[in-house]
């Protein structure tokens, strides 16, 4: 038994870069290996239910990536992703990767994905520029993409309406319990168009869309487009406790004055790193998911 522990290979992780928040007490760290990248949670065999995580790519064509920017994929965040992940992605553990599974991939994993494509197509070791906001230095940071911090769920649910978790908030100062669904891609798609043009409009009609259950009630039709405004507010930070997948806003310091200071990725960088500053509008994160 002693010698097949001595025996025994350890597995080797990266350390990632150090992120700028703090994480809660509903993610963990999802470490990856020096090979490859891991889905913080992952996509279930329909056949075994079981979870595959380990994720088999490949460089985009110049041909595939030309086709991103097309005007119907690049205004729309979630097509973009999922085209993007399509074309890049071969298998993930045994399935195959399409269409179908790209759209049922929850955000998190969605995203972590992104970063991976992005690592086969353009390399691991990616330049994002910034400016130092203590002395206005500009910087270029190479940035690991194997070593952003990706963060996995601890209490992830899955029964009937999908893959939910609950929360316990304070809502307009009573105590209330709920229950959410993770949005996926196909979410992501349909209210990309709506958080380009409002983000505060897409946050409420994802909580219409996610919300399944309220103090063990089933949740009545535009509670949240006719409810106060307190109620989404109250719960947003609640909510966004349990996001997982990267985190991508990570600690710098300064060559010049050595202040450190929160370099913000945007996932678009990673899409078309080159001409990001071209082909992008600037929209954020749009979900607290």
């Amino acid at each position: 038994m002693e010698k097949a522990e001595k025996n025994a290979v350890k597995e080797e992780f990266l350390e990632p870069l150090s992120t700028a928040n703090e994480p809660s007490e509903f993610v963990k760290p999802c470490l990856q290996k020096p090979d490859g990248f891991i889905l913080p949670y992952g996509v279930p065999d329909p056949e075994t239910s079981e979870i595959h995580r380990e994720l088999s790519v490949r460089a985009l064509t110049g041909d595939e990536r030309s086709r991103l920017g097309s005007p119907s994929v690049k205004k729309n965040l979630g097509k973009l992703i999922t085209e993007f992940i399509v074309n890049g992605i071969e298998s993930v553990g045994g399935l195959k990767f399409d269409h179908t599974i790209a759209k049922k991939m929850l955000i998190g994993d969605r995203e972590t994905a992104l970063i991976a494509v992005s690592a086969a197509t353009y390399g691991e070791i990616q330049k994002i520029d910034s400016k130092c906001p203590y002395c206005e230095l500009p910087m270029e940071h190479n940035v690991d993409l194997r070593r952003i911090p990706i963060f996995s769920p601890v209490h992830i649910q899955r029964d009937g309406t999908g893959f939910t978790f609950e929360i316990k908030a304070l809502v307009n100062n009573a105590e209330i319990k709920a229950k959410f669904k993770y949005p996926n891609g196909a979410l992501q798609e349909w209210v990309s168009p709506i958080g380009t043009n409002n983000p505060l409009k897409a946050q409420i009609e994802m909580m219409e869309k996610l919300c399944v259950n309220w103090n063990g009630n089933p949740v009545a039709p535009g509670m949240f487009r006719d409810g106060s405004a307190r109620l989404t507010n109250d719960l947003e930070q609640s909510i966004a406790g349990h996001a997982f997948g990267p985190d991508t806003d990570i600690l710098v310091k300064c060559s010049g004055c050595e202040s450190e200071y929160v370099l913000s990725l945007d996932l678009m960088d990673f899409v078309f790193p080159s001409s990001a500053k071209m082909l992008k509008k600037r929209s954020g994160r749009m979900y607290s998911l």
